[in-house]
């Protein structure tokens, strides 16, 4: 079967609400699904998105497609950038902290960081 993880639209006419799901390619939009991931909100201010992290990853991992939507849903959590690095499914939220710490830390290296030649001056 060829999954795709992809949205699912729910709410009323002219205020859409999406759940994220892995579904079988070959049904409709609103068919019956495989599982529900979370979901997202594109009406509120900033856009809600709520995932379970891990299980996307999972699916990411035994070959579920991301749409282009779903792929920069994904992104925007950090899922696809843990796919591409080889992170297991369930160790997402143990990573976190520490992806966190070490960007935190080459963020402040780069904003301290002085030029290594000191300027030279017309005397010299």
């Amino acid at each position: 079967m060829a999954t795709k993880i992809r949205l699912k639209r729910m709410g009323t006419r002219g205020k859409p609400h999406y759940r994220l799901v892995v579904m079988d390619s070959r049904k409709p939009r609103d068919s019956h699904t495989v599982e529900e991931l979370g979901h997202y909100c594109p009406t509120t201010d900033p856009p809600t998105i709520n995932m379970d992290v891990n299980r996307a990853l999972y699916w990411l991992c035994v070959g579920a497609q991301p749409t282009d939507t779903v792929r920069s849903l994904l992104a925007k959590q950090g899922v696809m950038k843990a796919f591409r690095t080889g992170v297991k499914p369930g160790e997402m939220e143990q990573q976190a902290p520490v992806v966190a710490e070490v960007e935190a830390l080459a963020q402040a290296e780069e904003e301290s960081e002085e030029p290594s030649v000191p300027p030279q001056t017309a005397d010299e």
